[in-house]
């Protein structure tokens, strides 16, 4: 899906005009609101976020490149806004302690097949059950799988190690594959 940009459409936001801001922010919810509802955990957190990102996009507009692609340059907007805001209430989350002598069992990524999953379930039943992951391990899927962050990256940004980052992402992959095979089982009887 594409953002409908009008041709001036830019050029009269830069210069205050409320009503192409207004049309601007419609043009962009959809798209906004698919990359933060990935990041938060209810509707009302993703709107917030979604109307931090939107608030960023219109400070930052001037930095806009007409040649640039503006779903790609409001995409990152909206990531980095999600990671500001992984950062900014981290204290509030959940935390798994990984003891010393704990070593993280090695996965293959062919444990779940996204291809398979989406063959038998819809992409909505598949955010459902991202969203009902534990925070932290969400935030590391979404990172690794959605954003291609590495691990080494992630555990900078959420404050974790290297380590807990695997086992959170392997801990996403497992709980995901028996809600995957529960549902295939429920749907199949």
């Amino acid at each position: 899906m594409q953002i409908l940009l009008a041709h001036n459409l830019i050029e009269d936001c830069l210069k205050g005009n409320r009503l192409s801001q207004q049309q601007l922010y419609k043009n962009c919810f959809d798209f906004l609101m698919r990359i933060c509802r990935r990041y938060v955990s209810n509707n009302d957190d993703a709107v917030d976020l979604m109307n931090q990102t939107f608030l960023k996009v219109l400070t930052n507009l001037a930095n806009f490149r007409q040649n640039e692609n503006f779903e790609a340059w409001i995409s990152t907007i909206a990531i980095h806004t999600a990671i500001d805001h992984i950062r900014k209430n981290k204290r509030y989350r959940e935390r798994v302690a990984l003891s010393d002598d704990y070593k993280v069992e090695l996965f293959s990524y062919d444990q779940i097949s996204i291809n398979v999953a989406t063959d038998k379930m819809m992409a909505e039943d598949i955010m459902k059950m991202i969203q009902l992951l534990p925070i932290l391990t969400r935030e590391v899927l979404n990172l690794n799988v959605i954003e291609g962050y590495h691990h080494k990256e992630i555990g900078e940004i959420l404050g974790i190690s290297e380590e807990a980052s695997r086992w959170h992402l392997h801990k996403a992959r497992q709980i995901l594959k028996e809600k995957l095979l529960v549902n295939k089982k429920v749907k199949v009887a």
